[in-house]
């Protein structure tokens, strides 16, 4: 499913807003793709590394000198653009998609509640000209997601514990010849890179984004392509069963996770 114009003209200046702090994410986190050209990074929970299960918040900053309340900033911030993005989705997404990823929500599992903080109100803020607006409405969003910057990726499939995946391009500035478009190989299908675009599509399908042609895909300056994905590790909702329970077997997870090798974190 492909959707242009996701975010009304008339509110410009919030995708404005998130592209500035998609590219201040960025630029403060390690990617969780060192090996991929441009950067994405991590944002909400976390499986925790293979060696190290554990359902956690995701500890990716590049600097130590963060302080908690910095920390708790970042983390809400970051929760607040995912709460919005989320909420926009499901009003307008076909039926089958938006309750394909509720059903996986009805789990019980966490939502991106800034580690708790957003949990008990589901409050969340965004930015419109200036003005600061609070929601205490709606829904948080999925546990995990990502920012991304001139991210490319050949074509690939992953397994996920629910069947749809949705991303966000925010911000283009790419000609329609320099490449940065999205691939889905089972169908055969390119979906051509435009600001401000929502793509749903069936993650354990084959595919991939194009390398963008640019003389640098610098992530930090935002020339190119940035957006944000909601997409959930296959191990997740194994890590957070086994947190709810306070019984995690170390050794038994990473059998487990030896058998699916698992990308994201």
């Amino acid at each position: 499913m492909v959707y242009r114009n996701f975010m009304p003209g008339q509110y410009h200046s919030i995708l404005e807003w998130i592209n500035a702090t998609i590219l201040s994410s960025i630029g403060r986190k390690k990617s969780a793709r060192l090996e991929d050209p441009g950067k994405i990074v991590q944002t909400g929970y976390s499986a925790g590394s293979r060696s190290h299960p554990q359902f956690d918040w995701a500890k990716n900053l590049l600097s130590k000198t963060y302080s908690t309340e910095e920390q708790q900033e970042i983390g809400y911030l970051e929760s607040s653009i995912f709460a919005l993005f989320w909420n926009m989705a499901r009003k307008l997404i076909h039926n089958n998609i938006s309750k394909d990823i509720e059903e996986f929500l009805e789990t019980g599992i966490a939502r991106m509640d800034n580690k708790g903080k957003q949990k008990a109100n589901n409050t969340y803020t965004i930015q419109h000209e200036q003005e600061i607006y609070e929601f205490n409405q709606g829904e948080l969003a999925p546990p995990v997601g990502f920012f991304a910057s001139n991210y490319s990726r050949a074509i690939h499939k992953e397994t996920a514990p629910h069947k749809y995946s949705l991303f966000w391009t925010t911000e283009r500035s790419l000609e329609a010849n320099q490449g940065g478009n999205f691939f889905i190989s089972d169908y055969g299908i390119r979906i051509r890179g435009a600001e401000n675009t929502l793509v749903a599509w069936q993650t354990r399908m084959f595919h991939g984004t194009s390398l963008a042609r640019l003389d640098s895909i610098e992530s930090y300056t935002g020339k190119g392509q940035v957006g944000l994905s909601i997409v959930s590790p296959n191990r997740l909702p194994k890590i957070w069963e086994r947190y709810m329970n306070e019984g995690i077997d170390e050794e038994e997870l990473k059998r487990e996770l030896e058998e699916g090798k698992e990308e994201w974190e």
